[in-house]
C-alpha cells in the first residue's frame, strides 16, 4: 500500500505561473534591443526551465483539513505531531500534568499506553505547558543505579538526555516546542521486591518546579480513524527496518526522516542512538510454536542491554509465567558468563525463557552502547531456532 499522496497541484500551478511570465500578449519582445540570444539556425525558441519548488511545510497546520465531523485528519505529514499529542493526552489523562506520574512496578501488561514499553526499568513520567513558564526538576543520588530523563517534544525530537543526579531546567527555547514530556527510567527488577523498594524510594525523592504553571493541555481534536490507518501502514513500514538507527535525535540534521516517521509509529518515546540502540528482530519461524535461542557474552555497553518479546502489534501478551523480557543485570549466567535466552517452550522452571504468541518478535535494546556497536563493528548474536 501507498502510504504518500503526491500532490501535483502545487508544481502545476508553479509551471503555470513560468509561463505566464515568460508570454506576453502583444506579441512584441520584452527584453532591451541586442540582448536577446541568437537561435542556432533551424532551432525555435523554447521557454526557460521553472525556477524549481520549494517544498511546503506540509506539517504545518495551514494544510491539514478536517473530517465531516470536524475532527482534523491526520496524514504521513502531520502524524508525528498527532502521535504525540495523543500519547502525551494519554499521560495527561493518567495524571501526569505539571507533575511526575510514578509508576510503582514494571510496565503493567494490562494498562500499555505505548507500543514497546521495557519491563527493565520502571518510570516517572511528566508532561509540561511551557507556555506556561521553566520547569525545574531534580534527580537525587541513586548509588550507581542507572537512572536517566529523556526529554520528548511534540515533534519527536529529543532536546536533551540526563543521567544521574543533577538539577534541570526546560524551556520552551531549548525545547521547541510548546509541550514537553519527561519520561525517567529507572533500573528495577520486578522479581525482586527489595530492588523494586530502593527503585521507588528514587522515585519519591524527585522533585519539579514550575513557578508559573501548570499552564493548561489544548491540542486538535485528532481523527483517530486517519491516524489508526496511518499508524499500521507505518509500523509496516518500520517492520522493514533491522534497527531505529538514526531515529531519534534532538533536531532533524540528526536523524533520517523515513526513519524518524517509522518509530514515531512503532517505538514512540525511544531514546537518540547514544543512548541506546535498538534492534527489531522478526524471526523466520515466528508462529508461536517453534522455539528459539541464543546465547551472549560480553556486550560492549556502559549500562546494560535487554531482550523482550512482543506481540505482532507491539504490545506484551500476558502469560502466566509473567515472563516478558532478560536483560544483563537479572539474567541467569552461565558458567563461562554468557547469557542464554530462551524464546518458547518454556515451564515453571525455565531459565531466561520468553513465552511467545503467533507473529512474535523481540527487541534488543543496548543502553549507553559503546563506539563498537555505534559503528558497527560488533553486532549483537541473533536468535536461531532451538530444534
Amino acid at each position: 500500500m501507498n502510504i504518500f499522496k503526491l500532490s501535483l497541484a502545487p508544481l502545476a500551478m508553479a509551471t503555470l505561473a513560468s509561463v505566464s511570465a515568460c508570454s506576453n500578449p502583444t506579441g512584441s519582445s520584452t527584453e532591451p534591443e541586442g540582448t536577446r540570444s541568437a537561435a542556432p539556425a533551424g532551432a525555435g525558441m523554447s521557454a526557460p526551465p521553472p525556477a524549481p519548488t520549494r517544498v511546503p511545510p506540509l506539517g504545518d497546520s495551514r494544510f491539514w483539513t478536517e473530517s465531516p465531523d470536524g475532527k482534523v485528519l491526520v496524514t504521513p505529514d502531520n502524524f508525528i505531531r498527532a502521535e504525540s499529542d495523543v500519547y502525551m493526552a494519554g499521560q495527561v489523562n493518567d495524571g501526569a500534568f505539571g507533575t511526575f506520574k510514578h509508576t510503582r512496578e514494571a510496565a503493567p501488561v494490562d494498562k500499555q499506553l505505548i507500543v514497546r514499553l521495557n519491563r527493565d526499568t520502571i518510570y516517572s513520567s511528566g508532561i509540561f505547558d511551557l507556555n506556561a513558564g521553566p520547569v525545574t526538576f531534580t534527580l537525587p543520588e541513586s548509588e550507581g543505579r542507572f537512572v536517566s530523563a529523556l526529554v520528548i517534544n511534540e515533534d519527536h525530537f529529543n532536546p536533551n538526555v540526563y543521567y544521574g543526579a543533577g538539577t534541570y531546567t526546560l524551556t520552551k527555547e531549548n525545547v521547541g516546542t510548546r509541550y514537553a514530556m519527561v519520561g525517567i527510567r529507572i533500573l528495577a527488577n520486578p522479581n525482586d521486591p527489595e530492588d523494586m523498594k530502593k527503585a521507588n524510594a528514587i522515585q519519591d525523592a524527585i522533585t519539579v518546579e514550575q513557578p508559573g504553571g501548570p499552564g493548561k493541555f489544548e491540542i486538535p481534536d485528532w481523527d483517530p480513524v486517519s491516524q489508526k490507518r496511518v499508524r499500521e501502514a507505518l509500523i509496516a513500514l518500520s517492520n522493514t527496518l533491522p534497527d531505529l538507527r538514526y531515529a531519534a535525535g534532538p533536531d532533524a540534521a540528526s536523524v533520517d526522516p523515513v526513519r524518524r516517521l517509522a518509530a514515531a509509529a512503532s517505538g514512540w518515546g525511544l531514546n537518540p542512538d547514544r543512548d541506546a540502540i535498538y534492534l527489531n528482530v522478526f524471526p523466520d519461524q515466528n508462529d508461536g510454536k517453534t522455539p528459539y535461542r541464543l546465547t551472549v557474552g560480553q556486550v560492549p555497553v556502559d549500562a546494560f542491554w535487554s531482550i523482550t518479546v512482543y506481540t505482532a502489534d507491539g504490545f506484551f501478551q500476558p502469560n502466566s509465567l509473567n515472563a516478558y523480557s532478560v536483560n544483563s543485570i537479572t539474567g541467569k549466567r552461565n558458567e563461562d558468563g554468557s547469557i542464554t535466552v530462551n524464546f518458547g517452550g518454556c515451564t515453571a522452571d525455565s531459565v531466561n525463557c520468553l513465552p511467545l504468541t503467533r507473529g512474535w518478535n523481540y527487541m534488543v535494546r543496548l543502553y549507553r552502547p559503546r563506539a563498537e556497536i555505534l559503528d558497527g563493528t560488533w553486532s549483537f548474536p541473533v536468535a536461531e531456532p532451538a530444534l
